[in-house]
């Protein structure tokens, strides 16, 4: 379950993102929690390179996908846990 639901939205409102934003970043969020089945506030970084790992060789989504998803789990990372990560991902290439 996502911690901080409230804090999310008054951070992404107080930018102005667009709702479809909210969602999708809502969305990206909820599939990390979803993946581990733990407190998002608990995720390392080494699971994070994991699971963009994942998200690239065995879902196989796009690059454009990919990158949506790291935007909305490094807003929450940033903006609401106040907390920095470093990964090691590599991208598709973009078709």
């Amino acid at each position: 379950m996502l911690v901080h639901t409230q804090l999310f939205h008054d951070e992404i409102t107080l930018r102005r993102y667009s709702e479809r934003t909210r969602k999708s970043y809502l969305y990206a969020i909820n599939q990390l929690v979803k993946h581990y089945n733990q407190p998002i506030d608990t995720v390392s970084d080494i699971q994070l390179s994991a699971y963009f790992r994942y998200l690239n060789l065995d879902k196989g989504l796009s690059r454009a996908t990919i990158q949506l998803q790291l935007n909305g789990i490094h807003f929450y990372f940033e903006h609401v846990l106040k907390r920095h990560f470093t990964i090691d991902m590599c991208l598709p290439r973009a078709t």
